[in-house]
């Protein structure tokens, strides 16, 4: 299973990439599409109902996209 992920993700970010541009949301498609980003896989396990992995992605954003995000908004983002 990890794997399978790993290969798709690069597919979600794209797909995410053109459906934030479709809907004009220009912050987020410039974080996905400008930033480099890095899929950790199974960071966490419970054995709870057959098991449960955490994924952890960590994105790197350029400065000056960085520097347009509204801090007091950070949450709705």
């Amino acid at each position: 299973m990890p794997d399978e992920l790993g290969r798709s993700f690069p597919k979600l970010v794209g797909v995410l990439i053109a459906d934030f541009e479709r809907k004009g949301q220009v912050l987020l498609r410039d974080l996905l599409q400008t930033s480099t980003h890095t899929l950790e896989e199974q960071r966490e396990y419970d054995n709870w109902d057959g098991g449960t992995s955490g994924h952890a992605i960590h994105f790197i954003v350029p400065p000056e996209v960085f520097m347009r995000i509204d801090f007091d908004r950070l949450p709705d983002l």
